[in-house]
């Protein structure tokens, strides 16, 4: 199993490029939990901005006008049985399919404002005292110790109450890799400041259960906030999948040109030599032209992800820090501009296509038709409804109260 926990910052409009980069993620890293953190609007209209995700199965707290929310996404191969649903937290109970174990997971948003931490780490203790195996993840907006922070005062506000609930429990951080720091306020020189705010731990007996789990920090993308990845198990390398030539490839002019001038050039050899050597040439080509003007055609995630990791993992003081935000700062303006120009470049393929339907279309009219499938209503009781049958007696006992009068006949005036 892995959690993919991220304080977003806001889930955006439809233009903006979170939810590519999240489907990335969850498709890149297997994820089959996402825990996403001040999705500044409703539960709903963030299930709706979700959708690519398919991730079918959700709950979560609406934010307080442009502040807060939270929105917990999970798929078929988690049984999760939500319990508790609080603007700083979602606490849910989780079976295991395979080995039939249950423990417990707290999605947690930890208080923001100093003066009421104390008395937030105080009914935490009361809360994780009566669940067992215990997992917590998300941002804590709690530093523990003074490596954890870099710039700024060397003041940590809060910590006192902190440890005291964490020992407590008492909860063991789950080791992790990658950047130190999961927040920054990306300022300039010497204001800059860096902390790590996401993390993860669990109880004795939870790491009983996982003792290979471990958390990944990734990189800061479109927020203020690194994603970070729990993963139970081990990580398996991933097989490397055969790669394939999209459609729209072969419809390029340089591809054309490329194929052309191959097959016209000369070998010696067989007859069958001679068309398998071509072809070969021809696959080679390709590869190494899709591979050279893949950054023309759309927004590649996994050379953007590389490149940040291996600068972020050099982040020892201020200088270095400033180095890596410069960079992410002008990777974010280039990944919004892409996302743009593939936008507006499928719009004008469609124009000079005589308006038939290309690929990049007939991809969005089947997403369109997802978002407009109704998978979820809330009844009268405040309860989600989200079986077929349940539904339909819903939505038809709704409008069926709707357009029925109760009114009793009036009698009739005296002549």
């Amino acid at each position: 199993m892995k959690i993919f926990s991220w304080n977003c910052r806001g889930l955006g409009g439809t233009d903006a490029p979170i939810i590519p980069f999240i489907n990335w993620s969850v498709r890149y890293y297997d994820i089959s939990i996402v825990f996403l953190q001040e999705t500044k609007c409703s539960v709903a209209d963030g299930v709706h901005k979700s959708r690519p995700l398919n991730l079918p199965h959700f709950c979560g707290s609406d934010s307080v006008g442009t502040s807060g929310g939270l929105l917990l996404l999970w798929d078929d191969r988690s049984d999760i049985f939500p319990l508790v649903t609080d603007p700083h937290f979602i606490l849910c109970k989780v079976v295991n399919q395979v080995s039939n174990s249950v423990w417990y997971a707290i999605f947690l948003y930890g208080e923001s404002c100093t003066a009421s931490r104390a008395s937030f780490w105080q009914d935490m203790k009361a809360l994780c005292s009566g669940y067992s195996p215990l997992c917590i993840i998300g941002d804590f907006n709690q530093i523990e110790h003074h490596f954890d922070k870099l710039g700024g005062s060397s003041n940590i506000a809060g910590w006192k109450s902190f440890l005291d609930w964490r020992i407590n429990i008492p909860l063991s951080e789950i080791p992790f890799s990658g950047p130190q720091f999961t927040w920054a306020n990306k300022r300039d020189s010497t204001s800059l400041i860096l902390e790590r705010l996401d993390r993860c731990y669990a109880s004795q007996n939870w790491l009983l259960l996982f003792p290979d789990a471990h958390v990944q920090n990734l990189n800061i993308l479109l927020s203020d906030h690194f994603p970070i990845v729990l993963s139970t198990t081990t990580c398996c390398q991933k097989p490397k999948r055969p790669y394939r030539v999209d459609n729209w490839c072969l419809d390029n002019p340089e591809i054309q040109w490329l194929i052309s001038s191959i097959w016209n050039f000369s070998i010696p050899g067989s007859a069958m030599s001679y068309v398998s050597m071509k072809l070969s040439h021809i696959r080679t080509g390709i590869l190494k032209w899709i591979l050279q003007n893949r950054h023309r055609f759309m927004i590649d995630w996994s050379s953007i992800s590389k490149e940040l990791l291996a600068s972020a993992s050099l982040i020892h003081d201020n200088s270095s820090g400033l180095n890596y935000f410069n960079s992410v700062r002008s990777l974010e303006h280039d990944i919004h501009l892409q996302y743009s120009f593939w936008k507006q470049r499928a719009k004008s393929d469609l124009r000079f296509n005589d308006g038939l339907p290309t690929s990049y279309f007939f991809s969005r009219s089947k997403s369109r038709q997802k978002h407009l499938r109704i998978i979820a209503l809330k009844n009268d009781m405040g309860n989600w409804t989200s079986s077929d049958t349940d539904l339909s007696q819903l939505i038809i006992s709704h409008f069926t109260s709707l357009y029925s009068s109760n009114a009793q006949a009036l009698p009739s005036p005296a002549l």
